[in-house]
């Protein structure tokens, strides 16, 4: 029995799990920027444009969360070509 995956590259890793985790570090690398502007540019305006910015950062952070699930989820069960 052949337990190659198909398509590896030179390391063996699958090319699905190359392409998540480049996405994967790229979120990362977006949040730790989307963090930094938060936490080292404070909001010199009143503390409800604050909590607003605070509140949409979170509603981002969830939507981005939803999507990266969703993508795993894809990958983990593929759904059958045509259904």
């Amino acid at each position: 029995m052949n337990t190659t995956p198909a398509n590896p590259d030179a390391s063996g890793a699958d090319p699905e799990f190359i392409t998540w985790a480049k996405q994967h570090e790229h979120e990362k690398r977006l949040h730790a920027a989307q963090l930094a502007q938060i936490t080292t540019h404070p909001d010199h305006g009143d503390g409800a444009a604050a909590l607003e910015e605070q509140q949409a950062w979170a509603r981002r952070r969830d939507h981005e969360q939803h999507l990266h699930d969703s993508a795993i989820d894809q990958i983990s069960h593929p759904h059958p070509e045509g259904a």
